[in-house]
């Protein structure tokens, strides 16, 4: 398995804010998209580097940690305009967390 040294991160609500904290804790670097812009300042005081689409934010990432509400944001996110799925380099790690059911993951 290849060594994951710098993440991207989707969606930093409730459960992603303090994922994405504890990650740059960890020692990774985490770039991260939030529509929220002043989630994303937050963020940015925590060593988190704020990125402006989903597609920045997984653009040359080892992996892409996708943390959003629901099955259309997290399709939104990955395969919208400014989509990560499409940034994201061959070989690279996507994990869905987000509270989706099963039939909106595949």
């Amino acid at each position: 398995m290849p060594q994951l040294h710098d993440i991207g991160f989707l969606g930093t609500g409730i459960m992603g804010l303090p994922m994405a904290t504890n990650l740059v804790a960890a020692g990774f670097a985490v770039t991260a998209y939030d529509p929220d812009r002043a989630r994303l300042g937050l963020l940015a005081e925590r060593g988190v580097k704020p990125a402006a689409s989903p597609a920045e934010a997984a653009t040359g990432r080892d992996a892409v940690v996708v943390m959003v509400a629901s099955g259309p944001v997290s399709d939104d996110v990955l395969f919208g305009s400014g989509g990560a799925a499409k940034a994201m380099r061959p070989g690279s790690l996507l994990i869905v967390m987000s509270s989706i059911s099963v039939p909106e993951a595949e």
